[in-house]
Protein backbone atom coordinates (compact mmCIF):
# COMPACT_ATOMS: atom_id res chain seq x y z
CA UNK A 1 0.00 0.00 0.00
CA UNK A 2 1.58 3.32 -0.85
CA UNK A 3 1.69 5.92 1.32
CA UNK A 4 -0.38 9.01 0.79
CA UNK A 5 0.58 10.95 3.52
CA UNK A 6 2.93 13.59 0.94
CA UNK A 7 0.28 13.49 -1.42
CA UNK A 8 -0.18 17.78 -1.81
CA UNK A 9 3.04 18.06 -0.73
CA UNK A 10 5.04 20.64 -2.63
CA UNK A 11 8.96 21.65 -2.80
CA UNK A 12 10.75 24.80 -2.82
CA UNK A 13 10.55 26.37 -6.40
CA UNK A 14 13.85 25.65 -8.01
CA UNK A 15 15.77 26.92 -11.15
CA UNK A 16 16.78 24.54 -14.21
CA UNK A 17 19.54 26.24 -16.79
CA UNK A 18 18.71 24.71 -20.29
CA UNK A 19 21.85 23.45 -21.11
CA UNK A 20 22.95 22.87 -25.30
CA UNK A 21 25.09 19.89 -23.90
CA UNK A 22 22.04 18.08 -22.04
CA UNK A 23 20.04 18.89 -24.89
CA UNK A 24 22.16 16.94 -26.99
CA UNK A 25 23.02 14.02 -24.49
CA UNK A 26 18.98 13.50 -23.89
CA UNK A 27 18.66 13.46 -27.46
CA UNK A 28 21.62 10.77 -27.98
CA UNK A 29 19.88 8.89 -25.21
CA UNK A 30 16.26 8.75 -26.92
CA UNK A 31 18.39 7.26 -29.92
CA UNK A 32 17.07 10.47 -32.45
CA UNK A 33 19.00 11.25 -35.45
CA UNK A 34 17.11 14.30 -35.64
CA UNK A 35 19.82 17.22 -36.27
CA UNK A 36 17.77 19.99 -34.35
CA UNK A 37 19.00 18.31 -31.67
CA UNK A 38 22.49 16.69 -32.22
CA UNK A 39 23.49 19.87 -33.53
CA UNK A 40 26.25 22.02 -31.70
CA UNK A 41 24.58 24.39 -32.36
CA UNK A 42 21.11 22.87 -31.48
CA UNK A 43 18.83 25.25 -29.90
CA UNK A 44 15.46 24.05 -29.03
CA UNK A 45 14.83 21.41 -26.40
CA UNK A 46 12.49 18.63 -27.28
CA UNK A 47 9.42 18.40 -24.89
CA UNK A 48 9.95 15.56 -22.82
CA UNK A 49 13.91 16.82 -21.83
CA UNK A 50 12.51 18.46 -18.88
CA UNK A 51 12.03 15.12 -17.75
CA UNK A 52 15.55 15.70 -16.36
CA UNK A 53 14.28 17.80 -14.29
CA UNK A 54 13.74 14.84 -11.76
CA UNK A 55 17.65 15.16 -11.34
CA UNK A 56 17.65 18.65 -10.50
CA UNK A 57 15.08 17.98 -7.93
CA UNK A 58 16.29 15.11 -5.71
CA UNK A 59 17.19 16.08 -2.20
CA UNK A 60 16.83 18.80 -0.10
CA UNK A 61 12.96 19.18 1.05
CA UNK A 62 11.78 17.54 -2.06
CA UNK A 63 9.06 15.58 -1.02
CA UNK A 64 9.68 13.07 -3.90
CA UNK A 65 12.93 12.33 -1.89
CA UNK A 66 11.04 11.16 0.86
CA UNK A 67 8.55 9.12 -1.02
CA UNK A 68 11.67 6.58 -0.98
CA UNK A 69 11.68 6.05 -4.61
CA UNK A 70 14.93 4.13 -6.24
CA UNK A 71 15.16 6.94 -9.71
CA UNK A 72 17.53 3.91 -10.85
CA UNK A 73 14.45 1.70 -11.49
CA UNK A 74 11.91 4.55 -12.38
CA UNK A 75 10.82 4.60 -15.87
CA UNK A 76 8.50 7.55 -15.63
CA UNK A 77 7.17 9.22 -12.88
CA UNK A 78 3.73 10.80 -14.02
CA UNK A 79 5.23 13.93 -15.10
CA UNK A 80 3.19 16.92 -16.52
CA UNK A 81 4.38 19.83 -18.21
CA UNK A 82 2.28 22.93 -19.27
CA UNK A 83 3.98 24.85 -22.10
CA UNK A 84 2.81 28.76 -22.11
CA UNK A 85 4.82 28.90 -25.73
CA UNK A 86 7.71 26.37 -27.72
CA UNK A 87 9.40 24.31 -26.14
CA UNK A 88 12.42 25.71 -24.21
CA UNK A 89 15.82 26.98 -25.74
CA UNK A 90 18.80 26.66 -24.64
CA UNK A 91 20.05 29.08 -22.15
CA UNK A 92 16.86 29.72 -20.80
CA UNK A 93 16.53 29.04 -17.04
CA UNK A 94 13.49 27.64 -16.11
CA UNK A 95 11.42 27.56 -12.51
CA UNK A 96 9.94 24.61 -11.38
CA UNK A 97 8.26 23.42 -8.13
CA UNK A 98 7.76 19.84 -7.54
CA UNK A 99 4.59 18.83 -6.13
CA UNK A 100 3.13 14.90 -5.25
CA UNK A 101 -0.41 14.85 -6.71
CA UNK A 102 -0.66 11.27 -6.05
CA UNK A 103 0.43 8.21 -4.53
CA UNK A 104 -0.14 4.57 -5.74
Amino acid sequence: MADTSLVGERGTPREMLVERSKIREFATACMTDNPAYLDDHAPVSEPTFLTTKNFWGRGGDSPVSRLGIDFRRLLHGGDEFTFHGPPPRAGTVLMFTTRIADAY
